[in-house]
């Protein structure tokens, strides 16, 4: 079960935008964007139809929430483990565990992610809110870096900033890969190779 059913079968009673935002996302992760015709949507809310002008003023606004709401579901986990207190090593590698985790266990919503990518050069609004996320990783990312660097951990010609990016460019691959090739995607070697590099940036650094 994918965190988008298991929030709306344990909420049944959730009010009607609530349940049209999730509807909505259960019907790009199975049928990518040609399955959300406002009937569609609709009827997998269990709503009136009219309730998606209502609350959203069209049909587009509502796809257009729906996928920032899928982003964000999915990448808090790693924004949470980033923001923890502990030493920065660790909270590295602990957020490609988690990032691990959420492939194994929401690969049913990885679709619906991709499709919030490739919708955000011609959408303000899905642009907006991806960047923002990207941006607060990527400022996570960097501090834990530049604090590691600045302990010795990590070699003087690593720069926060561009690793951090790097690292993101392979979460972001990696998540790609998982929903265009799963078959020949291995998420978990990808994750202990991307860790072994960390380590051994940092064991060339002591």
């Amino acid at each position: 079960m994918t965190v988008i059913q298991r929030r709306a079968s344990q909420d049944s009673d959730a009010p009607t935008r609530g349940k049209l935002i999730e509807a909505t996302q259960r019907l790009l992760s199975s049928g990518g964007a040609d399955a959300l015709t406002s009937r569609a949507i609709a009827a997998a809310a269990d709503v009136n139809l009219a309730s998606i002008t209502y609350y959203f003023g069209s049909k587009e606004e509502l796809v257009t929430e729906s996928m920032i709401a899928t982003a964000r579901d999915l990448l808090a986990p790693v924004v949470a483990t980033l923001s923890s207190d502990g030493e920065p090593t660790t909270k590295m590698l602990e957020s490609m565990v988690v990032m691990n985790r959420i492939l194994n266990e929401h690969r049913d919503d990885l679709a619906a992610y991709v499709h919030a990518l490739a919708a955000s050069p011609t959408n303000v609004s899905i642009a907006a809110a991806l960047q923002a996320l990207h941006r607060d990783m990527a400022q996570l990312v960097a501090e834990q870096i530049y604090v590691q660097r600045s302990a010795g951990q990590l070699p003087p010609w690593v720069s926060p900033p561009a690793m951090a990016q790097l690292i993101l460019a392979v979460v972001h691959g990696t998540l790609v890969a998982s929903v265009v090739d799963p078959v020949h995607t291995d998420e978990t070697e990808i994750g202990t190779q991307f860790a072994q590099l960390l380590l051994q940036a940092r064991t060339n650094s002591d």
